[in-house]
């Protein structure tokens, strides 16, 4: 248990922004599925 939570901290803190890059990503592939549905 002492493994996982030395681990999980830094973790977080180097993919945060990797998670956010990859939040944007999906989002924005979201939003042009929209708008090709939108226009069909």
């Amino acid at each position: 248990m002492r493994e996982e939570k030395s681990k999980g901290k830094p973790k977080l803190k180097e993919n945060d922004t990797a998670i956010r890059l990859f939040i944007l990503e999906f989002r924005g592939k979201i939003t042009s599925i929209n708008f090709i549905l939108f226009l069909l």
